[in-house]
């Protein structure tokens, strides 16, 4: 039998190096708490394809963070993230949300 995960199983992650944007220095740190460290970076670099928005199609992203997590060993996850076009649409609570774009990642490590 498989357990729930809580909130209290969250990770703490923070970016440490982006590559593929022209300021990266702009997009360093931020907390992101997730289970798993792929979903932290999808955050983050969800997060920095929103900040920079003359980014057209497919321009993938290196995005590598850190796990800070208290007692953790600190170590760090590299991921090419990417942002695609989608129109999907899903209704929650009886309103429709229209997602533009997916992000996914690819493990580098």
């Amino acid at each position: 039998m498989q357990t729930q995960k809580t909130k209290e199983d969250r990770r703490h992650f923070t970016v440490v190096d982006v590559k593929g944007v022209s300021s990266s220095e702009d997009h360093l740190g931020g907390e992101y708490k997730n289970i798993h460290p792929v979903d932290a970076a999808k955050k983050a670099g969800s997060r920095i394809y929103a900040a920079i928005s003359k980014f057209r199609g497919k321009r993938p992203l290196r995005v590598t963070i850190k796990e800070t997590t208290p007692g953790s060993k600190g170590k760090t996850y590299t991921y090419e993230v990417t942002r695609s076009p989608a129109n999907k649409q899903v209704e929650r609570a009886g309103t429709q949300i229209i997602f533009k774009h997916v992000i996914s990642a690819k493990s580098l490590n």
